[in-house]
């Protein structure tokens, strides 16, 4: 008998989890699912729905003949048990399938991985979605609200980007990014709108307590020609700043009186910044009504709140050439909205 086995969160069940566990099954006789811990759900925001609840769901598919909850300290432990001859993965699960193939040859399991494809009969076919599309349709108790989230949306859509609702406690702050802003980057402390200057990862946190909902916005590539003394434009610089100033400006207009941008990159509203000069105080930025700080800046860990809504940024990696570094890929700059 040939064993299957699949794993997952499956956090609000929707045909894309069916899909995955139907092809899954197959490919055998026997489909074992692991369902995944909640406290070992690190690499996206934790489950609405409880494991048990969620093992419940995956137990009641007809394609499943035996579901179990995963071990709370090895994740490797109860496939080991199972002892599959494939295991498969989904179109979008984080596995490497080398890794995972090493990983269970060290264990002494010769299982074949397989990962399905992706499924495109419906609109819906993650969790990620299915709780976007309930904020935007429910969140707004006052009537007209939505109708000025999709007009937000749509600005940003038209000046080339792409933005999404998110709640607020999606987006992720850590002590680390401040680090690596003064350990990381030679423009600390040289404008205003970097650290030391800026709110600290706990000041941000408090801040992100008052509001519920926020706009996540991306850019990708360069508007401008990247040279080797900056990897990226000044013109692509000025343009994010002044798209993020005039957003917040237009959600304002609109009500949410709250508005409060994060934009991307640093500051480039001025060609020279006293920020580096000796006794410089927040309040000598003679630009503080349009300047705002970037994500990372504010102790925001954009890669954590990017995964939240399946955005994955990959690493940046340079080039060394004469006169300074070139992009080995397009940059994706990311930023972000508090609405209300």
């Amino acid at each position: 008998m040939k064993k299957i086995v699949a794993t997952g969160t499956f956090d609000i069940l929707h045909p894309g989890h069916v899909y995955y566990l139907e092809e899954s099954k197959k490919l055998g006789d026997e489909l074992w699912v692991i369902v995944a811990r909640e406290k070992n759900v690190v690499h996206k925001p934790r489950p609405i729905v409880s494991e048990d609840q969620r093992l419940e769901m995956i137990q009641s598919l007809s394609c499943v003949d035996h579901a179990v909850l995963g071990d709370m300290d090895d994740m490797y432990k109860p496939i080991q048990e199972i002892n599959p001859d494939i295991i498969t993965i989904g179109f979008n699960q984080k596995w490497s399938e080398d890794k995972l193939k090493t990983e269970m040859h060290e264990r002494g399991i010769q299982s074949e991985v397989v990962r399905i494809g992706e499924y495109c009969g419906s609109p819906f076919t993650s969790s990620t979605k299915i709780i976007n599309e309930a904020i935007s349709r429910r969140t707004w108790a006052v009537p007209d609200k939505s109708d000025k989230i999709t007009t937000l949306i749509d600005f940003i859509k038209g000046k080339g980007g792409e933005a999404v609702l998110i709640p607020a406690e999606d987006v992720v702050t850590g002590e680390w990014v401040l680090q690596k802003c003064l350990f990381g980057c030679s423009g600390y402390g040289h404008r205003f709108g970097c650290p030391p200057y800026t709110p600290t990862p706990s000041e941000t946190k408090k801040v992100l307590s008052g509001y519920s909902t926020a706009l996540l916005i991306k850019f990708e590539g360069d508007v401008g020609v990247a040279t080797p003394e900056r990897v990226v434009s000044r013109r692509m610089t000025r343009y994010v700043q002044q798209v993020m100033y005039d957003l917040e400006k237009m959600a304002f207009s609109f009500g949410f009186y709250k508005a409060l941008g994060y934009t991307g990159h640093q500051c480039g509203w001025c060609a020279h910044c006293p920020a580096k000069e000796k006794g410089a105080k927040i309040t000598d930025c003679v630009n503080r009504t349009k300047m705002r700080p970037s994500m990372e800046a504010a102790g925001i860990d954009a890669y954590a709140t990017c995964a939240s809504v399946g955005w994955k940024l990959d690493i940046l990696t340079c080039t060394e050439v004469e006169g300074g570094s070139v992009l080995d890929s397009p940059m994706t700059t990311v930023m972000l909205l508090l609405i209300e």
